[in-house]
């Protein structure tokens, strides 16, 4: 009969910390009697991009703004610290992100969600648009909710996009503003 256990990660010193989803795990393979046939050492990773991650805070160490967690497919959802965040956001799949209350947690910028069969949930975040086109669009068939969120117009810098060179809609064929 063949039986595995899996053994404890070491021990984390006083003064050392361990972060959550990393560590080492050490598998036994038991035969019958309590005879080892061979031990394999597992190495868990928590690192940016690896699949799995799951809920991912912002800003961390893996990821200092919000569009590269959302960018790390191993995201599934984003906490957001109480503060303000001067970007927008391009999201082309399905995501959660959620803040600590539209008066605390603020995007100084746009979000924009594509894509068919995307959806897409605000919580708890404001945003603040300085720009030309509206703070939340929802296109190209995704689907969005927002639960506590504000979105108010502010006379703010608005930043670009990931996908774009100017703002004012040049790239997607928009030439409302030169007019």
């Amino acid at each position: 009969m063949l039986k595995s256990t899996l053994a404890p990660p070491p021990a984390v010193r006083r003064g050392e910390s361990q972060s959550p989803g990393r560590g080492n795990a050490t598998i036994l393979l038991i035969a019958g009697r309590g005879v080892v046939l061979g031990a394999l050492s597992v190495l868990a990773f928590g690192a940016a991009g690896s699949a799995g991650v799951g809920a991912c805070p912002v800003p961390s160490v893996n990821h200092a703004t919000i569009q590269e967690a959302i960018d790390d497919i191993g995201c599934s959802s984003i906490s957001l610290a109480a503060q303000s965040y001067p970007e927008s956001l391009l999201v082309e799949r399905s995501l959660t992100i959620g803040g600590l209350g539209s008066a605390d947690t603020f995007i100084d910028g746009r979000i924009e969600v594509h894509g068919s069969g995307t959806d897409f949930t605000l919580s708890a975040v404001g945003i603040n648009n300085g720009c030309t086109k509206p703070g939340l669009r929802i296109l190209d068939g995704a689907r969005g909710t927002t639960i506590d969120t504000q979105i108010e117009p502010a006379l703010l810098p608005c930043p670009l996009l990931v996908n774009e060179v100017f703002f004012d809609g040049f790239e997607s064929g928009d030439t409302t503003a030169w007019e």
